[in-house]
């Protein structure tokens, strides 16, 4: 959605996922773009941000429907080494602390003791 700026569009995305109360859901946006570290981006167009901001947008929307289910596709591409290692942490806050499930698809060497996946191992695919 080129023409809705990144907050907008995480807005509009939990509002359809039955969030109805505007300061709930702009608080739960902005602390998500936060922990992704695209907060800065909240009123701007995908046109007017890199390329590693733009896949944090996307896991950023993923997360804000609240799925019981995360499939990802090479969630870290694109991204510098600083933020693959926060995507991991995000990906394992997000299956640990909510009971979810992750299916996640990774053209990067799969390290074999991440701690995330060992903590749920029965709910994970790599």
């Amino acid at each position: 959605m080129s023409y809705v700026c990144i907050g907008d569009q995480l807005d509009l995305v939990a509002k359809l996922n039955d969030k109805k109360d505007k300061a709930a859901r702009q608080a739960e946006v902005h602390s998500l773009m936060q922990n992704l570290g695209i907060e800065t981006s909240y009123a701007k167009y995908p046109r007017q941000i890199s390329g590693g901001q733009k896949k944090r947008a996307v896991i950023a929307r993923a997360f804000i429907g609240n799925p019981q289910l995360v499939l990802a596709d090479d969630p870290k591409a694109s991204l510098g080494p600083d933020r693959i290692q926060e995507i991991d942490q995000l990906i394992g806050n997000e299956v640990n602390s909510k009971n979810k499930s992750a299916i996640v698809g990774d053209a990067l060497p799969v390290d074999p003791s991440p701690t995330w996946t060992q903590s749920t191992s029965s709910r994970t695919a790599l």
